[in-house]
């Protein structure tokens, strides 16, 4: 049977590292040392691997392809800080900020996913340990199986972010939309999956399996509610909502065995089938809840326990999407009461009747979007339709428009106010982005570098 080309290309790397496998280094070599000799072994490595991917390429030639990862895993090695950090620590950071630059540069091109580096990452790391001053020193084995790790996680992690923002496209129009729901399914994901693996109550895998989707399909899905705010009825319908997780089932198609559900939980069952029934079920009855929830309009209160008395007292619940939209409006009516006709004014003063039944106006805040969503929030309410004679009054000219500076231009998700980051590639100064756009694509590359910018 024959061998694929880069496990046969590991196997013969590691025969070649055998005098290795045991060996400990004994004593630092200067870092010009090192970074000469690891940018030969590099040339070598990574244009036997780049050999058989280079017919996918249609820009750069086979040697362009060579330099320009070497180029990218030296550059990470040069970190002179590297050299002083614990073994772990320092293999940790160098694999990561290669990859950081190696996936902003090639992530999209055709071959990215099929070129094998992890073995060349290994032996990368080893050339890179030879000039580290620290103690223990590791053996070869462990700092094998460290950098390969990294290096697969970051892979997969690129993958997963790429796959997200597919089924994103697919299912939603506006841009600002796509960057706001993507972000909501990023920052729920993990949530869910830690929830799910943490549940040792006995179950089989499609329970649990059930569970994580539940969770993360709520908590996904009240993000993006609250980002979009007053347009979620219009812009997050259930049909939009059910493609997006139907999507996120096989992202890349049917073919391909790629999946944003997590394959901890379906090693036995394997990947759900896109028309899963249980997606549009959950997405159904999140939305039905919704509805049920705005026509009802019941307050809602919850017992607290008093600390050391240990008595019951009623506090206010959290505001719920309906009740926040209703005090953001009210707080913009008191803000521009000269803007206001004689039927704002009226429909101003409906919900100031109301206003007895919510809690006080200081509670009213949006919670920090960075943060999780507490349980009881999860299902929250979308807001009630407004009608032609309360439209809400125009926001600022800013956030309309976005910063004028930011490279985004009108796709920009800032506005005037915001400060201005400019990107630093490979030590370059690149474009400017606002602090708001700046934050979506660090969710997307975390290893993103920038400075701010002295306007």
């Amino acid at each position: 049977k024959r061998v694929p080309w880069h496990t046969g290309f590991a196997m013969a790397h590691r025969l070649r590292s055998r005098n290795a496998r045991n060996v400990v280094v004994q004593q630092a070599r200067s870092a010009e040392q090192m970074l000469e000799t690891l940018h030969g072994i590099l040339y070598e490595e990574v244009g036997a691997g780049v050999h058989h991917v280079a017919a996918a390429e249609k820009t750069w030639s086979e040697s362009d392809m060579t330099k320009r990862i070497v180029r990218y895993i030296v550059k990470a090695a040069s970190a002179s800080d590297l050299l002083s950090l614990p073994w772990r620590d320092a293999v940790t950071k160098f694999v990561q900020s290669a990859m950081g630059s190696y996936s902003a540069s090639c992530q999209e091109k055709p071959w990215f996913y099929d070129l094998e580096l992890n073995h060349v990452f290994g032996r990368a790391s080893w050339e890179l340990l030879t000039s580290n001053t620290t103690r223990p020193r590791p053996d070869f084995e462990s700092v094998l199986d460290l950098a390969e790790m990294e290096y697969q996680s970051y892979l997969d992690q690129t993958l997963h972010n790429k796959a997200m923002w597919i089924a994103v496209e697919q299912s939603f129009v506006d841009a600002k939309v796509q960057h706001k729901v993507f972000t909501a399914l990023q920052k729920s994901y993990q949530v869910a999956l830690d929830l799910a693996i943490q549940d040792t109550r006995p179950m089989g895998e499609l329970p649990k399996l059930e569970g994580f989707m539940k969770k993360w399909i709520e908590d996904a899905l009240t993000r993006s509610w609250n980002a979009v705010n007053n347009e979620s009825e219009r812009l997050l319908t259930e049909r939009n909502s059910a493609s997006l997780f139907r999507k996120l089932m096989a992202p890349f198609g049917p073919d391909h065995p790629f999946s944003c559900v997590p394959g901890v939980l379906t090693q036995s069952i394997g990947r759900p089938p896109p028309n899963w029934a249980f997606i549009g079920q959950q997405v159904q009855s999140i939305f039905m809840s919704w509805q049920s929830q705005n026509s009802g309009g019941s307050s809602k209160k919850r017992r607290k326990t008093a600390g050391s008395g240990g008595e019951a007292i009623a506090e206010a619940a959290p505001l719920s999407p309906i009740e926040r939209t209703a005090a953001s409006r009210r707080r913009r009516n008191r803000r521009e009461p000269a803007d206001l006709g004689d039927e704002d004014e009226d429909a101003g003063a409906a919900l100031s009747a109301e206003e007895e039944e919510l809690p006080a106006a200081s509670e009213a805040e949006e919670p920090d979007a960075e943060e999780p969503l507490p349980e009881d929030e999860l299902l929250a309410e979308p807001p009630a339709a407004v009608d032609d004679d309360e439209e809400e009054q125009p926001e600022d000219a800013d956030d309309e428009q976005g910063h004028p500076q930011c490279t985004s231009q009108e796709d920009c998700l800032g506005s005037a106010s915001d400060g201005l980051i400019r990107h630093i590639l490979h030590g370059n100064r690149g474009d400017c982005y606002c602090n708001t756009c700046w934050e979506s694509f660090r969710q997307q590359n975390p290893l993103l570098e920038g400075q701010p910018e002295v306007v």
